[in-house]
């Protein structure tokens, strides 16, 4: 797509691209003067730590270098040329994502350099913003780098790419249904630099027939293939993106392996998408972004073909294997609502009754307070447990609203609406706790009183005096 510039007979490009469960992590801080780096990759080893003064002309250099740390440092030339911040320590404690297998490593460490610049020092760049951040990081190294690798930023959700010149558009994707991925690492030698340079040779114009091939199948055919399985995935239609993975892959092989033969001949990635006793257990297969002997892709029909197709691979195959599952969210069944707050701009109601006790006429004509409207909201929303962060001066009404039941003398005096209705509330108890902030230091203090009521569970937050509608 980027071509467009010079030759408009050449279609936008576009791809389909997901980050995986692998990743990098790392600390980061501030650092006055310096940039210090340090690292570990998947086999354990470690490198560093690194010191680079935090200057353009210092991190130029290390940049061009094209070692370990070059990426890093071509990430922090670019924040040094664009922002006014000092240094940053990055120690990339732990790597479960495989370096060199053509999964995008150096995009992930160059993204995790913008993120972690971005994060330390307030940049207030989007996700967009840091994968452009790390796009200009990576080109200032000796790396020939394309635009869709840095997508990882979206971490492993599937995202629409599409390339016009030097406009890039990103659309993230809903899953109907979950995928089951399976990464195999295909134990051979890649050149990425080679099989891009290669393949770039095709353009802006093509020079012969071979090459005009690569621009067919790159531009409208790409097009095409990518539209029908973003249409698949939209859909829940697993079945279908399988079959054009396989389709993908047929047309990948006729029009680019002539073109650079020594790379994408590929004997290891072809042997396992030929494997016959891996095909009852998937969809489709391909390999991945540039493809050649660096890791393929197994679409299963399930979680236990899943399984099965890693079994099978790694002992009959000796390939090693990655699970990838895109989709497959843990469901929110907890909710926390922080209600010890002192908002000013209520005062001076506030100052008699905290705001998430003030009286709320409900759409059924019931008078409630707010507190109530809010958990019956997460309640209807699927939520099973409602944790309430509540002043420990302003306990009392809270328990007396979802942990005390009427008085009987009270309740028979009550219209039978209402009665029932406080059945209901009682009811609702049952699924409230209340946690006490003994400190006003504010919403981050509030919900780490929550945390051991809480676990390690997701949970949603709803915030004391707003009110909310489940859809």
């Amino acid at each position: 797509g980027a071509y467009r510039r010079f030759n408009q007979e050449i279609v936008p490009g576009r791809c389909l691209v997901s980050g995986i469960n692998q990743g990098l992590y790392a600390r980061a801080s501030s650092h006055s003067t310096h940039l210090i780096i340090s690292s570990s990759d998947h086999k354990g080893n470690t490198h560093g730590p690194v010191r680079l003064p935090m200057e353009p002309q210092a991190l130029l250099e290390a940049a061009n270098s094209g070692d370990h740390f070059a990426y890093v440092a071509g990430v922090a030339y670019q924040v040094s040329i664009r922002f006014h911040v000092q240094g940053l320590v990055l120690d990339n404690y732990r790597t479960d994502l495989p370096l060199k297998k053509g999964l995008s490593s150096s995009a992930a460490v160059c993204v995790l350099a913008a993120r972690a610049f971005n994060r330390v020092y307030d940049l207030k760049l989007s996700v967009r913003g840091e994968m452009d951040l790390a796009y200009q990081g990576e080109i200032t190294t000796p790396s020939q780098c394309g635009r869709m690798d840095q997508c990882c930023a979206f971490g492993a959700r599937p995202v629409l790419m599409t390339f016009d010149g030097d406009k890039l558009d990103c659309e993230e994707l809903s899953l109907r249904s979950p995928l089951h991925i399976v990464i195999v690492e295909l134990a051979g030698a890649k050149d990425t630099v080679e099989i891009l340079q290669k393949l770039n040779k095709a353009y802006p114009v093509a020079a012969n027939p071979v090459e005009a091939r690569v621009q067919q199948f790159l531009g409208a055919h790409n097009q095409q293939l990518v539209q029908d399985a973003t249409d698949a995935i939209r859909v829940g239609d697993v079945a279908r993106l399988g079959q054009l993975m396989r389709e993908y892959q047929a047309a990948f092989d006729a029009a680019l392996v002539p073109q650079c033969p020594s790379q994408l001949t590929a004997p290891n990635l072809h042997r396992v998408l030929g494997f016959e006793p891996l095909q009852q257990h998937i969809y489709g297969a391909k390999g991945i972004g540039s493809q050649g002997d660096g890791c393929a892709q197994l679409l299963c029909k399930s979680e236990e073909d899943m399984t099965a197709v890693i079994s099978m691979v790694e002992r009959e195959l000796g390939m090693s294997c990655l699970p990838l599952q895109i989709g497959s969210t843990r469901p929110v069944t907890q909710a926390l609502i922080p209600a010890a707050s002192f908002p000013q701009t209520l005062f001076p109601a506030s100052k008699a009754l905290p705001p998430a006790l003030f009286p709320i006429l409900d759409e059924d004509g019931i008078m409630k307070p707010a507190v109530l409207l809010l958990v019956e909201q997460a309640l209807s929303a699927g939520v099973q447990k409602v944790v309430i962060v509540v002043d420990e001066g302003h306990r009392r009404p809270f328990e007396e609203i979802f942990k005390q039941p009427l008085d009987a003398c009270s309740l028979n005096r009550m219209a039978a609406r209402m009665r029932e209705y406080s059945k209901t509330i009682d009811e609702i108890g049952e699924r409230v706790e209340l946690v006490e902030q003994r400190d006003g230091r504010g919403l981050g203090a509030a919900v780490l009183c929550a945390k051991e009521a809480l676990g390690s569970s997701p949970f949603l937050l709803m915030l004391g005096d707003h009110l909310y509608t489940s859809t």
